[in-house]
């Protein structure tokens, strides 16, 4: 992970290829290429990076050799006495020194650190991206279920329209009562105050989506992929928008073995190889404390020019070893041990988590897939009870009751099935981001 990833995010370059839609239009993996290019939080742990990398070039700088020059000039004015009167009135000198670390153990040890804190602030970049990610994916997925509740709503008006048309034609006929009658304009009224509802609640969505993608909330964007229509088994076909949304949301976890996907969590997951950097940094602190404990070591020359341009040389050897301190140095190595202790905890919790997570979200994947498949029969069945229910109603043997107990089944039902198709994309993103493998994210990095 080198300064070219953080310049890569920070300048904007993680998402070109979003652009090329059509405008107005947002799909998944523009939204979340369009959130990476333009995350504050992405920016500042670029520059984190960044400044890392500078630190290390100092830190270099306490075992590369020191050398300085240094010059004077003295000058005398006025009247000078006769028995200088053969004496320069103007002098120059000139030395030239160089001084080496031959053994400074602490200062070794402190580039170490300085490297491992700059892989430290990669990962955490890493670790910002993916968290990103999933943050935009799961609004994302929030708004399409908005959408859909309110599409749905819109659906049952419709179909309820033309019901209360047929009532009302009925009634005129004296074919239908006036509590049938009242009976169906309120449900239609309760059903356009619901559409008001879903409306503000898909509005509200769509707005913090772009909200998590660092945009103007108040844009008229339309969002790519219907959760009404995507299918989850592996037989199924789907549109482009759909399979993209698929793609996307990490579908292609669905048929990985657990255990594979807890070794490859183990491995990539970024709070852990944070947390490991980290433990590994607390051990190196340990050991440049107890580093003080040794003497130090430099070596030094120096070549000097004597105002008459002579020229001497003159080189040796520097030891400084502090036999006592007061105990500081002690206090100061259990402080690092009691902080690598601390590290060690939390690391061996965090793998707990993680092996917690995979499992869950796995489970919430399979368990989602299934029910989807059930409720795609329950919308069918729903749809052939409410089409006899209104072929009966119009015949004039069928009761209102049943439309109207069979509309709003057909719509739960249907919502059902989006329901259950959120859910599993929502476990599919968290499963990916959960095992530390989050492409949409890594190939903004440049793979890292």
């Amino acid at each position: 992970m080198t300064a070219a990833i953080a310049v890569a995010v920070v300048m904007g370059l993680a998402g070109p290829a979003c652009y090329g839609q059509t405008p107005g239009v947002l799909s998944l993996r523009a939204a979340v290429e369009r959130a990476l290019a333009s995350s504050a939080h992405l920016q500042a742990a670029g520059s984190a990076v960044r400044v890392a990398e500078e630190r290390t070039r100092e830190a270099y700088g306490g075992v590369f050799p020191q050398v300085s020059a240094e010059t004077s000039y003295v000058g005398s004015f006025g009247r000078q006495p006769p028995s200088r009167a053969a004496a320069s009135d103007h002098a120059v000198a000139a030395s030239l020194r160089v001084d080496q670390a031959v053994l400074d153990v602490p200062a070794f040890r402190a580039l170490d650190a300085a490297e491992r804190q700059q892989r430290l602030r990669a990962e955490e970049l890493r670790g910002a991206a993916h968290a990103l990610v999933n943050e935009v994916r799961q609004r994302y997925f929030d708004a399409l279920l908005a959408r859909e509740e309110e599409r749905l709503t819109a659906q049952s008006i419709a179909r309820l329209q033309q019901t209360l048309s047929d009532t009302q034609a009925r009634h005129r006929e004296g074919f239908a009562t006036d509590d049938e009658l009242l009976r169906l304009q309120v449900q239609f009224a309760n059903l356009e105050a619901e559409l008001q509802r879903v409306r503000t609640e898909f509005a509200v969505a769509r707005g913090t989506l772009l909200v998590a993608m660092g945009e103007d909330p108040l844009q008229p964007v339309s969002l790519e992929g219907d959760l009404g229509t995507l299918r989850l088994a592996a037989e199924e076909r789907n549109g482009p928008a759909n399979a993209d949304l698929l793609d996307a949301a990490g579908a292609r976890l669905a048929a990985a073995d657990e255990e594979q996907l807890r070794r490859d969590a183990m491995t990539h997951r970024s709070d852990l190889r944070q947390l490991r950097t980290l433990h590994q940094l607390d051990e190196l602190q340990i050991r440049i404390q107890e580093a003080e404990y040794l003497p130090t070591i430099r070596a030094f020359g120096s070549v000097d020019f004597s105002p008459r341009w002579q020229v001497s040389a003159s080189a040796g050897v520097a030891l400084r070893w502090q036999l006592f301190d007061g105990f500081s140095r002690d206090a100061r190595v259990e402080q690092r041990r009691e902080e690598l202790r601390q590290t060690t905890a939390r690391m061996q919790h965090a793998e707990l988590v993680m092996l917690n997570q995979v499992h869950t979200h796995a489970a919430s994947m399979r368990e989602a897939s299934a029910r989807a498949a059930s409720q795609a029969r329950s919308v069918e069945q729903a749809q052939a009870t409410y089409e006899i229910a209104i072929l009966r109603f119009r015949a004039g043997v069928g009761a209102q009751l049943d439309v109207i107990a069979a509309e709003s089944v057909l719509r739960q039902s249907q919502f059902s099935y989006a329901r259950a198709v959120y859910d599993y994309l929502s476990a599919a993103a968290e499963l990916e981001v959960a095992t530390g493998v989050v492409p949409l994210a890594d190939a903004s990095l440049g793979g890292a």
